[in-house]
């Protein structure tokens, strides 16, 4: 069995981008700061127990993630939100995400952290069981985390992938996201009956309620090895439910690697001491674990005698281990987000239902964002962008304007969380008639990466006349009769003439073509429309019809 990302957590997670110290770009120098200091710079997730922003300090002048609680919450998580920073804070370790402030903004509770270059645990899942190197690395950085952590009496009770982060630059492993975490001093460390965290990375004691220590974060550690070196999980089950019965009754699978690996037997014994069922017969603590991979297993080049592709050090620069090309890819977290229409004076109607349109078209086309349908909020004039986000059931609200200028016009736009309020990204550019729809592609790239992704490019066409002829045909579209459709083909066809590489066009014209024939039901039009899709395609627009529309219809 594979093993994916999907978990059931109960606590949030969070996931990073890397410190710097420069002024983030593309950020509304006029947008409001959260608490007078923090400019959001872009959204990078969420979860159970809040949102995370990427945000620059501009009181010190670096990036942070940006944490905020969610709404609604009761005292005891909000007591949680507050043990998070202070037990946070007593760990000083490579291995573990530095934790910064807490404070309030607008009557919400956020906190500041370290930012990680990088992509969660999770992603290495999902490209199979890793190489000794990379595997005894990741396992010896993260065991001297949790070491560093128990040293200071803090259990962490919700360790799993998604919650180890792995730095693009230099290979350290970073455990983050303290937020279910406790005090061993902490009187209440002990809950009967409250089970908080991911049932399949919890201990059985944790699952029934019972006595946690240090030993539970072990359990979670050796799930995560045993994932990570077999590419399968210890325990399986239809659902969580009948996995953590598995896990708090059932001794694991045998520790199988691929026959490709070469994992020494000694790293699987300590593994499968791991996931023990009791705590007593697992190893005493984190540093046992470090110290024993350090002292009982050899680095991939005595193991192999191969040349290392990385060093693994205890400090200063990490290796630079060779990520997989996904691991490249910030985007992660799914959104929802509805573009409201654009607004513009009158006799502009044309030209702001064109960008309305085109960027839906853009936007659309990012795996990780779901947009929702103009039609939904057609004729929405100046609304509560938070109570509408809530009633579409939205994440994030995109709002554009446009009006004239002595030089042109002025584009605007915004990005708005409908959560929190928070304006995560803004845009303000001049430009004229025949540069509108490259104002729509830099909002669509502007907004994918402040919800960390990335938009598909698309040529965009200048030349002033079909930029016209082309927002001329969409607003003919889409009146949706047969004497519109036909002037919007004849149009299109223009526009074709004029730049006939632009995707827009080529996807608008093959669109056209198709609705032609649709309603002329003129046998004569089916080449037409064929070549017109034929041609679109080849440009990658994501509004051509197939082929196989013509092909299915009875001629």
């Amino acid at each position: 069995m594979s093993v994916r990302g999907e978990d059931e957590t109960v606590a949030g997670t969070l996931a990073g981008l890397g410190p710097t110290r420069t002024t983030p770009t593309g950020v509304d120098v006029g947008a409001d700061r959260i608490a007078n200091r923090y400019q959001i710079v872009r959204w990078l997730g969420g979860g159970g127990m809040g949102r995370v922003y990427e945000a620059f300090d501009t009181e010190l002048g670096e990036r942070v993630a940006l944490k905020v609680l969610s709404g609604g919450l009761t005292e005891e998580a909000h007591e949680r939100f507050r043990r998070e920073v202070r037990l946070t804070r007593r760990i000083q370790h490579r291995n573990v995400a530095r934790m910064f402030d807490i404070g309030e903004h607008a009557g919400e509770k956020f906190l500041t952290m370290e930012l990680i270059d990088g992509a969660p645990l999770t992603r290495l899942l999902g490209a199979g069981p890793l190489g000794w190197g990379k595997l005894r690395s990741a396992a010896l950085q993260i065991a001297q985390g949790l070491a560093a952590a128990h040293e200071v009496g803090v259990i962490h009770r919700d360790l799993k992938p998604d919650n180890v982060l792995v730095e693009l630059a230099t290979g350290r492993f970073v455990i983050t996201d303290f937020g279910i975490a406790r005090s061993g001093d902490d009187p209440n460390v002990t809950q009967i009956g409250a089970v908080v965290g991911t049932p399949r990375y919890m201990a059985p004691e944790q699952l029934a309620g019972r006595d946690v220590d240090a030993r539970a974060d072990l359990f979670a550690y050796g799930v995560m090895l045993f994932e990570l070196a077999t590419g399968t999980r210890p325990w399986s089950g239809d659902n969580p439910i009948a996995i953590a019965v598995a896990q708090a009754t059932q001794p694991s699978r045998p520790f199988v690697v691929p026959a490709e690996r070469e994992v020494p037997p000694a790293f699987g014994a300590l593994v499968m001491a791991c996931l023990a069922l009791e705590p007593d017969a697992r190893p005493p603590s984190a540093t046992e674990i470090a110290r024993r991979i350090t002292d009982e297993t050899d680095p991939p080049d005595t193991a192999t005698g191969r040349t290392p592709k990385f060093a693994i050090t205890t400090s200063g620069p990490a290796f630079v281990p060779p990520l997989p090309t996904a691991m490249r890819t910030i985007a992660t977290t799914e959104t929802s987000i509805v573009v409201l229409p654009v607004t513009c004076a009158p006799g502009d109607e044309y030209l702001a239902d064109g960008m309305h349109e085109d960027l839906i078209d853009t936007l659309s086309t990012i795996p990780t964002v779901r947009v929702r349908p103009a039609g939904l909020v057609r004729g929405v004039i100046e609304p509560d962008v938070r109570a509408l986000g809530r009633a579409l059931e939205v994440e994030h609200v995109v709002s554009v304007s446009l009006r004239r200028t002595p030089a042109g016009l002025r584009v605007a736009g915004r990005l708005i969380g409908v959560a929190d309020g928070f304006q995560i990204w803004a845009h303000r550019a001049d430009c004229v008639e025949a540069e509108i729809l490259a104002q729509t592609d830099v909002l669509a790239r502007g907004i994918a990466a402040a919800l960390s992704t990335r938009a598909h490019p698309a040529t965009r066409p200048t030349d002033p006349r079909a930029v016209d002829l082309y927002l001329r045909a969409r607003a003919e579209l889409r009146h949706f009769m047969a004497e519109h459709v036909q002037r919007a083909a004849e149009l299109l066809e223009e526009a074709y003439l004029l730049t006939p590489t632009s995707a827009p066009i080529l996807g608008a014209r093959a669109y056209a073509a198709v609705q032609s024939w649709v309603f002329l039901a003129d046998p004569k039009l089916v080449p037409i429309a064929r070549r017109a899709i034929e041609q679109g395609l080849e440009a990658g627009h994501g509004e051509v019809p197939g082929v196989g529309d013509l092909q299915a219809q009875p001629w």
